[in-house]
């Protein structure tokens, strides 16, 4: 069974590190207002990249105490940032918790090793749980008015955002599926429950997918290669190819365009882990984020 596609992960990751910041081009970062700027690739008004500073996110002004007896909390699964793991071990860490159904009974048990053998208090605390689907639900406003407080865990952005390009590689999820696959008929085979990592994620083909893997073929095959993209001028580099669902069509992909568009969250159809980022759950709720 062959192994995923992570190469550039485990062999080059420091030197992966300096590419990707080396094409970033080395603008000072200057505040303006609450927002910090800083410029990668041409110097024109789409490429600018707005980051939000910690001060602008966590308003300090306006500290609630909330009584322990009142405080109702539901934990928000920031993509790539450890949180299916997580939910393995809450007992309401399941997509259906949010609307009031049950998730599978004692789930904590299931996590191996020690982590799994006792029920931690945020498994007996934590409400419910929200992932992209509520994001894309539009009714977080409803889930949010039915707690105080959110518990997330947070990630370096960059490392985030590699583990978000590696995960959607279409040769990372087919490979991961197979192992999954072979991991969940063993199990069967043995009259076992097969191992709670063992997800299988059929691939999805539309549109979109398709793009996706075009992208990753003739634009950006690793990530190299993809903070390379970064650098491009608008135009310099169109990879031009055919889709085949839902219908025959010829399309073209700027390279570099896309990229950007990318990291500063314009498309939403491409490496969307990416996309779905701790912006989309922002909110003005207690916080509690571990890093």
């Amino acid at each position: 069974m062959k192994k995923p596609h992570l190469s550039i992960a485990l062999i080059s990751y420091a030197l992966t590190i300096g590419v990707l910041f080396a094409s970033f081009r080395r603008e000072e970062v200057k505040p303006k207002g609450d927002l910090m700027v800083k410029v990668i690739g041409q110097k024109n008004s789409d490429d600018v990249i707005p980051l939000r500073s910690v001060d602008s996110l966590i308003n300090r002004t306006k500290i609630v105490e909330i009584p322990d007896g009142q405080r109702k909390l539901a934990f928000v699964h920031i993509g790539k940032s450890g949180g299916s793991t997580i939910s393995l071990l809450l007992r309401n860490g399941c997509h259906q918790s949010v609307d009031g159904k049950p998730c599978e009974k004692r789930r904590w048990e299931k996590y191996p090793g020690s982590p799994g053998k006792v029920e931690t208090i945020a498994s007996k605390r934590i409400q419910f749980y929200l992932h992209t689907p509520a994001a894309l639900s539009g009714k977080l406003a409803e889930y949010y008015s039915r707690i105080t407080s959110i518990v997330m865990v947070g990630r370096d952005p960059l490392e985030r955002f590699i583990s978000a390009y590696l995960v959607s590689h279409p040769k990372n999820v087919d490979a991961v599926n197979r192992r999954n696959q072979q991991a969940i008929a063993d199990a069967k085979a043995r009259g076992e429950t097969p191992p709670v990592w063992a997800k299988y994620f059929p691939r999805r083909r539309t549109r979109g997918d398709e793009i996706q893997e075009q992208a990753y073929l003739g634009c950006y095959p690793n990530i190299d290669e993809y903070a390379k993209c970064l650098n491009r001028p608008r135009g310099d580099y169109i990879y031009n190819a055919t889709i085949r669902i839902p219908q025959i069509e010829q399309i073209s992909l700027d390279c570099g365009q896309l990229a950007r568009d990318i990291i500063m969250q314009r498309d939403q159809s491409i490496v969307g882990h990416a996309r779905w980022g701790y912006q989309s759950f922002r909110k003005r709720k207690n916080l509690f984020c571990f890093i």
